[in-house]
């Protein structure tokens, strides 16, 4: 029976202490990590959400470009930092633009559809992904911020943690796919 209150008793001071934790998040700046260097469309568009981000949170979200290895870099800083919402990643996927020439190859054509979104480490708490979520969205519907994004040629189109996750997995297999279909392999 004590070790039972015991248990009790730790985890409630553990749903206490994550409550806290996400009604204080954020408490100091945010790192977000772009894939590319500066000046290009995905560091643009990442620094006007940075910035209305950082209007919506109290904190500034900062922009830190770790161009290299097609995105392997950014994604290695960002996997490998704990998982407290202090590190994001702004991630991409891009449309192949020579259909009429891969099916003239023999190959079909597939699904591909560029996106952005944000990300953040694995087990990034849920009270987190879920402050993350209700600001960004708060922020893409500002029609100051659509108005910029708008005119770097992208389209806002915001979507929930979930639906975006259930993208960049569907995307990463067609990916995959085709890449192992051209004979691409990693060098």
């Amino acid at each position: 029976m004590r070790i039972v209150a015991l248990a009790a008793a730790l985890l409630l001071a553990l749903s206490a202490s994550l409550t806290a934790h996400a009604q204080t998040y954020p408490s100091k700046p945010i790192r977000a990590v772009v894939a590319f260097g500066t000046g290009g469309a995905t560091d643009v568009i990442a620094r006007i959400i940075a910035a209305a981000l950082s209007q919506q949170l109290g904190q500034p979200v900062v922009i830190d470009n770790r161009p290299g290895a097609d995105g392997i870099v950014a994604g290695e800083q960002v996997a490998k930092a704990p998982a407290d919402g202090y590190t994001v990643f702004f991630a991409t996927s891009t449309q192949i633009s020579a259909l009429p020439s891969m099916r003239e190859a023999g190959m079909q054509p597939f699904p591909a559809v560029p996106w952005m979104g944000m990300f953040g480490p694995l087990k990034l708490p849920r009270e987190i992904v879920d402050r993350l979520s209700r600001e960004l969205a708060a922020v893409l519907q500002k029609p100051e911020v659509r108005e910029q994004i708008e005119r770097q040629a992208m389209d806002v189109n915001y979507q929930p943690a979930e639906t975006l996750g259930a993208l960049a997995r569907e995307q990463t297999a067609v990916w995959r796919t085709l890449t192992k279909s051209a004979g691409i392999t990693p060098e």
